[in-house]
């Protein structure tokens, strides 16, 4: 809707539109040199080559950008396709790992770290490389894999057996089911609305 698309088109937003020029020109230079990229942050000094006329004409001439508002893209643009690629899938593993988590787990300490998480691989997507934010960003992500790690290993608690005189009963995956409420739902909920939010304070600001 924001971008002036579908049913929810009376939400479209004009810097909404300008990120849909940055993102079409940073795939446009993508595409165009697909090995080796044009150099990291050298968006700037190409975007005007390999811009669209839609974006040449969408409010002034002279309208430029340093970004692509899309951190993969920019990646891909200044290094090439293959660097791309791997910086996605550095976002994407994390990020279903911690949609599983919210989905999934009874921890609320994984559960929250996993929604801080998800807001940044969403900040990435639609906002320019802020340090602050890219800092406690990876370390949420790797915080969010050494999360998975660790569920994996022998002595984690839901991989423990428990022996009971009637025979032996697993602590872990069968009771995951059964141990949602609605307050934890509600939770996580929350947490993820809290996760989206810190994600859109950079943008909002962004966008001003």
């Amino acid at each position: 809707g924001s971008l002036g698309f579908g049913p929810l088109s009376m939400l479209r937003q004009d810097t909404m539109l300008f990120r849909l020029d940055y993102w079409t020109t940073g795939i446009s230079i993508a595409m165009s040199e697909p090995l080796f990229g044009i150099g990291m942050d050298s968006y700037g000094n190409f975007y005007r080559e390999y811009r669209n006329q839609a974006a040449a004409t969408r409010n002034y001439f002279d309208r430029t950008a340093n970004t692509a508002h899309n951190i993969p893209i920019d990646v891909a643009a200044g290094a090439g396709l293959f660097a791309g690629m791997c910086f996605l899938a550095l976002l994407m593993i994390p990020a279903y790992l911690s949609l599983k988590a919210i989905l999934f787990s009874s921890d609320i300490n994984q559960v929250s770290i996993s929604a801080v998480s998800l807001g940044f691989v969403f900040q990435q997507f639609v906002s320019i490389n802020q340090i602050g934010t890219a800092v406690w960003g990876w370390i949420f992500l790797g915080l969010v894999i050494n999360a998975h790690g660790a569920s994996k290993l022998p002595g984690a608690p839901e991989n423990q057996v428990q022996h009971k005189s009637k025979g032996v009963a697993l602590t872990g995956a069968k009771k995951k089911a059964k141990g949602k409420t609605l307050a934890r739902l509600l939770l996580k909920g929350l947490l993820v609305a809290v996760g989206l939010t810190l994600a859109l304070i950079p943008l909002v600001a962004d966008a001003n």
